[in-house]
């Protein structure tokens, strides 16, 4: 599909068993039909969900750095800075992938990943 973006993952343009057409119209463009809907009491061949759909996987990385002084004999100092989600990308929620409603293949907005996270610590060893 041209024109996808974060709020619509895949074309959801669905013909209906009236002819109509629904959700078939992304940024102004008419997009080519998708799904048919089944008429009542037929045989199913195409599950009503897609579980696979998954969103595209960001990069993380965790960064570590460590710092060990010796300040007598047998003291010694360690500072220690750690950093989760170093990059702060957002994961955000899979499309929905019921077919039945407006909402599919749209992806809610809600960050599912934590965000950059930071720790300092100082250590004293005797």
């Amino acid at each position: 599909m041209s024109g996808a973006n974060e709020s619509k993952a895949f074309n959801t343009c669905t013909q209906l068993t009236t002819g109509a057409l629904s959700n078939c119209t992304f940024n102004g463009q008419t997009l080519p039909i998708a799904f048919i809907q089944q008429y009542s009491n037929s045989v199913r061949t195409l599950s009503g969900e897609f579980p696979t759909i998954r969103p595209p996987k960001v990069p993380n990385a965790d960064i570590s750095m460590f710092k060990a002084v010796t300040l007598h004999e047998r003291w010694n100092l360690q500072f220690r800075a750690e950093m989760f989600n170093a990059t702060n990308s957002p994961q955000f929620n899979t499309p929905n992938t019921t077919l039945s409603g407006t909402s599919a293949g749209v992806v809610t907005l809600t960050q599912i990943n934590d965000p950059r996270n930071v720790q300092l610590s100082l250590r004293l060893r005797f």
